[in-house]
């Protein structure tokens, strides 16, 4: 977190000496952001080994799965300081903010698989209400490096924070009882707190974009970018007295594209404009995770307090896109 808070005084410091050595042709908008974000996050976590039935070997393990719904309204604001020429924007540099505003209406769903073979069998399947807290916080400098008539090539770059938690209420749904020669299907529904997860992306980012303007009103924007990505993720096990963390880096990818109109003004100094961006991210990451007991497991006739279990192999994957409405005003 530190790392983190340093990486938002320097922008901020240089979105500050920026604006004062700009002089005449600086530009500064803002405006408040309202989200419409979609997605998901997805842990996945397998082992594997082989096992010996009747003298036959085959691959087997074990495998389970949790993916956590993002659909959420999310609200905020952004600020963007910019150098103008005679036919557009030369630099620019914009700090944004983005919270959730609501639960989201769909389950975040657990699955667990037994293999043999090449052959998955699934032994559970619960969906959970959740309380979510998502936090998005976004840096990034823009230079033109190309520009043709009113079209302008830019390199962009910058730093995402990214930090999600979520608070399992309840779980409902159903598991095999794997002690029971007939394997039967016992049906679950606890309304109980029953796990926390906490994911944060530290992701700096480098592309491209281009922007194209017809007239002076209106203002397209495309681009795309390569994202490395830090994950940190911590999970609490309430019900089984059991942590799980792993830190890891992996890959993702950014793409955008934006659309502005200006209105025309001639009471004020400002210029008001109304907006619409999307954005979509995908990302995944490969880690080792790390579980450890801080009590006795109930319903197990041993006391794992203290255990330890290293070297987990743990995917995370998500997938994220985003919509922002905006009205806001250019100075």
């Amino acid at each position: 977190m530190t790392k983190s808070i340093t990486v938002i005084i320097l922008f901020i410091s240089l979105f500050i000496s920026c604006s004062l050595a700009a002089g005449d042709n600086l530009g500064f908008t803002v405006k408040p952001v309202l989200n419409h974000f979609t997605g998901y996050t997805k842990y996945t976590i397998e082992m594997t080994d082989y096992v010996n039935i009747d003298g036959t070997h085959y691959i087997g393990g074990f495998k389970s799965a949790l993916e956590f719904p993002l659909n959420a309204f999310m609200a905020g604001g952004e600020a963007t300081l910019q150098k103008k020429y005679e036919s557009g924007i030369d630099w620019s540099i914009s700090l944004s903010f983005l919270t959730n505003l609501h639960n989201p209406s769909k389950f975040m769903v657990d699955e667990d698989w037994i293999r043999l073979g090449f052959t998955y069998f699934e032994v559970s399947y619960t969906e959970s209400e959740f309380d979510l807290g998502h936090t998005i916080f976004k840096a990034k400098l823009k230079k033109r490096i190309y520009s043709k008539r009113n079209n302008n090539l830019y390199l962009f770059g910058g730093f995402r924070y990214q930090k999600i938690t979520q608070n399992i209420l309840n779980f409902r749904g159903w598991q095999i009882d794997l002690s029971d020669p007939e394997l039967k299907r016992i049906d679950i529904n606890e309304k109980v707190n029953a796990l926390y997860y906490e994911i944060t992306y530290k992701a700096p980012f480098l592309g491209l974009s281009y922007d194209i303007n017809p007239n002076e009103r209106v203002a397209y924007e495309f681009g795309a970018a390569y994202m490395l990505t830090f994950v940190s993720d911590f999970d609490d096990h309430l019900l089984r007295f059991k942590t799980a963390t792993s830190d890891g880096t992996g890959h993702g990818i950014l793409g955008l594209l934006g659309f502005k109109y200006f209105f025309e003004n001639k009471l004020f100094s400002s210029t008001p404009f109304i907006g619409v961006d999307g954005e979509l991210i995908y990302s995944t990451v490969s880690t080792e995770q790390t579980q450890e007991w801080y009590g006795d497991e109930p319903n197990n006739d041993w006391d794992e307090t203290g255990v330890k279990i290293e070297d987990i192999p743990n995917d995370i994957t998500s997938f994220q896109f985003n919509v922002n409405m905006t009205l806001g005003f250019r100075f």
